[in-house]
């Protein structure tokens, strides 16, 4: 990928983050001058300051919905296991291998890949950042029309911002060895194997649980901080609109609203893509029909995906 592509994303990232911050402070005057040619300099300095924070602000996003991505990966796992069309007995989807043949591939076929990487962090960044940029939109209005106080946008911008530092604490706490989720190579082929084949509804039923040393816990999308924080967001722009009650509150509460969603649905899409396309490239792949686990499996079998005994309920359910 070029260095301007990449510069760009890291700049768009950026003035995403950077808006939502100064977006109620900033006078429509002022808007207005960034137009004209006096004014190139400030540009060229938020230019700058946009791509060192969105440096920063990409590897944010990417801590605060890497449990979902690694959730996302064990269900195409999955997948790829029930329809005979896994990687290796050892692990059914090694993703970090099949980028590094790519990288040694063609030019077209790594282009292509870096192409899919940049609009997954592009959708992964707008999917983030935009309840921020909504609830700033909000209290800007508000400030344009009424001239609230400052202690208001204070309150909400901060409390906005501390949602998203508590997500983002909880997840490197869930990070450790006793709430992460497993990697793809700890998967059992064959008890997945017999799980599908015991339990027609695979749909309802999943083999899927979070790593604990006690006991194997479910995932669950309500218990995850992404999705809580993401209520919480909800929540507070919904809260301003509603004690705002201006129609144009409402229009940017909804285009808001519609933007989070497409750009995680658009996220979640683009991944798929992703790891179909991995696999794809892989001339070598011809699925492994009887697939035997290694012993490097049973070496920790509380970090394995299948029915365990060390659960009296023998399934976990994916709710």
């Amino acid at each position: 990928m070029k260095t301007t592509e990449i510069f760009v994303e890291q700049v768009l990232i950026g003035l995403l983050v950077l808006a939502t911050g100064f977006l109620p402070y900033i006078p429509m005057e002022k808007i207005k001058e960034l137009k004209e040619f006096n004014s190139l300099i400030e540009g060229a300095v938020i230019i700058a300051i946009a791509y060192l924070v969105g440096i920063v602000l990409d590897r944010f996003a990417d801590t605060l919905l890497e449990r979902l991505e690694q959730y996302h990966r064990l269900r195409y796992a999955l997948d790829l296991i029930e329809e005979g069309k896994q990687h290796s007995s050892d692990d059914p989807y090694p993703e970090d291998r099949l980028q590094i043949k790519i990288l040694k591939d063609s030019k077209e076929t790594n282009e292509r890949m870096q192409y899919l990487r940049s609009r997954m962090r592009l959708t992964r960044a707008l999917a983030i950042f935009t309840p921020a940029l909504t609830i700033s939109g909000l209290l800007s209005l508000w400030q344009y029309k009424d001239n609230i106080p400052p202690g208001y946008i204070i309150y909400f911008l901060g409390g906005a911002a501390l949602i998203y530092i508590l997500c983002f604490i909880c997840i490197l706490v869930l990070s450790c060895k006793r709430y992460k989720l497993p990697k793809t190579y700890r998967i059992d082929i064959q008890k997945v194997k017999e799980f599908y084949k015991n339990n027609p509804n695979k749909r309802v039923i999943s083999p899927i649980y979070i790593v604990n040393e006690k006991e194997p816990r479910k995932f669950s999308w309500c218990r995850e901080p992404t999705t809580i924080a993401a209520g919480l967001l909800f929540l507070m722009m919904i809260s301003i609109a509603v004690y705002y009650r201006e129609e144009h509150a409402l229009l940017v509460l909804l285009t808001g609203l519609g933007i989070s969603s497409l750009a995680a649905w658009s996220w979640w899409r683009i991944s798929a893509t992703f790891m179909k396309f991995l696999m794809d490239c892989d001339k070598n792949n011809e699925g492994v029909k009887d697939a035997k686990t290694t012993d490097v499996k049973h070496e920790n079998k509380d970090t394995l995906i299948g029915i365990s005994k060390v659960n009296a309920k023998g399934v976990f359910y994916d709710d």
